[in-house]
């Protein structure tokens, strides 16, 4: 930071406000790369990645139910369970900023004690809200790097969460302007279903939770595709626009001009390289030659041979006004009138390629072998098992579906029991995680009926808002 800096000019109620951006998934796939592509701009306010994409729902949850809340409380539960703000090396996750540069072997991170001691100032005598705590962290970020704020036009907060937009930043932000991505449905739904859900349950997470997560994962991924964008309809459609992930390919430079048009700021090449902190970014999350800025999977129609024709069909049959907007065209023969309606209703119902591949994986007899196995690997190292303490990924992620992991297992609750109190509490605990994980699996196999019903009401309710004119379909950049 700047010595010279007076901070006492940083104060929420001096210092001119930004205008409020909100990055999102909306319904495709990209914000990453294209948040990279932001990074460098010299009149853009940001956090690198999306650290803070579950600020609203934590402070909601933890920081409303605090008695005799003061700032510095809420400093000490942001620098607890946000960690990988302040040091990206910290419990990574798939933005891979703890492999910049070149050689991917760079990472971020801040002095910790000095950002605390700018943010105490800046909110000095200011009510606790959760508004005045987002600008005020990112203005503290902002000068902890040794920027300058007050040079900054524009605040991109990447939420990420569709969902977040309207229950929470809407409502202290009301003229925040949203920028959204978009995806070929018809390729994007079991991509999402494997890298957005299963992949990262499987990196974060024990295996026998991973493991039975998995039944649940195409019903959350059909969500995200289908109310996505609809779920933005709360933002004027003046102020949102969507890019396509695969213009990111095609037409990088038309794509980032029009985004300095809409974000207005003055467009600069910097907008074109991928950058997290001034350093490189190269993603190692998705498996492709980075030698690319665009997954080529990306403009790939390898998904024709891969989707079943049904499958195909459902997406396109939904998805008609989608595909028609954002110039997908289309591969299979949908009839939209009744009888071609109908046959989409019946094909709805049936289980997907995707559905029947995790029925399959989870509740064969080899599969339940393979659960088995892992669970007994992790009885077997219980004393050693990896903590869900802490971690916003564990406690308020979305394809969590409310549970909060974060909170104390019973076992884990008789490892921490004094030998005095238990002696044989090693034996004990392994007991219950047997006993749980065993009933677990009995109740995901019981509820999996239940999770393709829901995924089917997801198609209908779609169907039916295209069918009255009713879908969100905002211009794209």
């Amino acid at each position: 930071m700047n010595s010279q800096l007076n901070l006492s000019n940083y104060h929420l109620c001096r210092l001119k406000e930004p205008k409020m951006f909100a990055l999102t998934e909306g319904n495709g796939s990209g914000t990453k790369l294209f948040q990279s592509l932001l990074d460098g701009h010299e009149s853009i306010l940001m956090i690198p990645g999306y650290p803070l994409m579950y600020f609203y729902p934590f402070w909601e949850r933890f920081i409303v139910s605090q008695k005799k809340l003061s700032w510095m409380k809420v400093l000490d539960a942001l620098e607890l369970h946000f960690a990988p703000v302040f040091d990206t090396n910290i419990n990574p996750g798939s933005e891979d900023l703890n492999k910049l540069g070149e050689n991917q072997d760079q990472s971020i991170s801040i002095d910790v004690e000095l950002f605390k001691e700018i943010f105490l100032v800046i909110v000095e005598d200011v009510e606790i809200q959760p508004r005045q705590c987002l600008l005020a962290f990112h203005y503290a970020y902002s000068l902890t790097i040794g920027d300058d704020p007050a040079t900054k036009t524009v605040l991109v907060y990447h939420i990420h969460v569709f969902d977040y937009v309207a229950r929470y930043l809407i409502q202290d932000f009301p003229k925040l302007k949203v920028i959204g991505a978009v995806r070929d449905p018809r390729h994007n739904l079991s991509r999402r279903e494997l890298n957005s859900i299963v992949k990262p349950n499987q990196i974060k997470f024990r295996q026998s939770d991973a493991i039975l997560m998995m039944p649940r994962a195409y019903r959350q991924a059909t969500r995200f595709l289908l109310n996505g964008l609809d779920a933005l309809s709360c933002v004027p459609s003046t102020n949102c626009r969507v890019f396509r992930h695969e213009d990111l390919a095609i037409r990088l430079e038309e794509v980032m001009r029009n985004t300095a048009s809409f974000v207005d700021i003055k467009f600069d090449p910097v907008l074109m390289r991928a950058s997290f902190a001034s350093m490189e970014w190269k993603t190692s999350f998705y498996d492709f030659d980075t030698s690319h800025l665009v997954n080529p999977e990306v403009l790939n129609d390898n998904w024709r041979q891969k989707e079943t024709p049904r499958d195909i069909l459902v997406g396109e049959g939904i998805n008609a006004d989608y595909l028609a907007k954002y110039e997908y065209a289309p591969c299979v023969h949908f009839t939209d009138d009744s009888a071609g309606r109908l046959n989409l209703l019946f094909k709805m119902m049936l289980p997907s390629q995707v559905e029947s591949k995790r029925f399959q994986e989870v509740f064969s007899l080899q599969g339940l072998c393979r659960y088995l196995k892992v669970v007994k690997q992790e009885v077997a190292d219980i004393e050693n098992l990896p903590s869900y303490a802490n971690s916003m990924f564990y406690s308020l992620k979305w394809t969590n579906d409310g549970i909060d992991f974060s909170r104390p297992q019973l076992f884990r609750q008789v490892l921490d029991m004094p030998v005095s109190i238990v002696s044989f509490r090693l034996t004990i605990a392994r007991i219950i995680y047997w006993i749980v994980s065993l009933s677990r699996y009995g109740y995901v196999l019981l509820r999996t009926p239940l999770e393709r019903l829901v995924r089917i009401t997801y198609c209908i309710k779609a169907l039916w808002r295209r069918l009255r004119l009713r879908r969100y379909l905002p211009d794209k950049l």
